[in-house]
């Protein structure tokens, strides 16, 4: 995935200047609040009995955008959650445990004046949740299709580099495993899930 992402943005780099206004890529590395009553996995290796647990889960990504105008443009984004937070008991010492979630969004953005310091962005669009990790996933699903917003603010350093802060809103529906044990038997639990990310970024644009 780096690496597809690293093609795209030297093929954008080699295009006629006329063809686009601005191109930029960010590292970003933060946090992931998770407050879902919801156990999404389950490890029962050496007779453990851990659930996933609510908690604050690290988080990082990688995003390259495209403005196509000043103020208007489009972005790709990357990101992945990994929550070691569990409840439930097991032997000693306990097992790797790790609720992973990668997140795959585009979005439209919108932004003001590049011209000024400080700007403003606010963008959507649709998202894609892959979930991983030791154990068992809980879910019916091994991902499910949802929309993110987000609001951020970014403040220009030098010419080219920026550091951001930017609140990512995933909004999907997930489908749970009756009796929250992996067994694929009776009924499922339909929940609307809201999974915010709070990512600061160094971002840099060329030209």
């Amino acid at each position: 995935m780096v690496r597809t992402i690293a093609i795209l943005a030297l093929w954008l780099s080699v295009l006629p200047q006329s063809l686009f206004a601005q191109v930029e890529i960010s590292a970003r590395g933060g946090v992931h609040v998770d407050r879902a009553p919801e156990h999404d996995r389950l490890v029962t290796t050496g007779g453990a009995a851990m659930y996933a647990g609510r908690g604050e889960a690290s988080a990082l990504g990688i995003r390259i955008g495209y403005w196509h105008r000043p103020t208007f443009g489009f972005q790709f984004d990357v990101s992945q959650s990994s929550n070691a937070s569990w409840s439930g008991s097991t032997p000693l010492p306990p097992p790797p445990f790790a609720n992973r979630t990668t997140y795959l969004s585009a979005r439209a953005v919108a932004r003001t004046s590049p011209a000024r310091s400080l700007q403003l962005a606010i963008a959507a669009g649709p998202a894609v949740m892959i979930y991983g990790g030791p154990g068992t996933n809980l879910r019916t699903r091994g991902a499910d299709v949802g929309g993110v917003l987000e609001a951020s603010a970014r403040l220009r350093l030098v010419h080219r580099l920026a550091l951001e802060v930017a609140v990512s809103n995933y909004l999907y529906g997930s489908s749970y495993l009756a009796g929250g044990t992996g067994s694929q038997a009776g009924a499922t639990r339909s929940v609307f899930r809201h999974d915010l990310l709070l990512l600061p970024a160094l971002v840099f644009t060329w030209p």
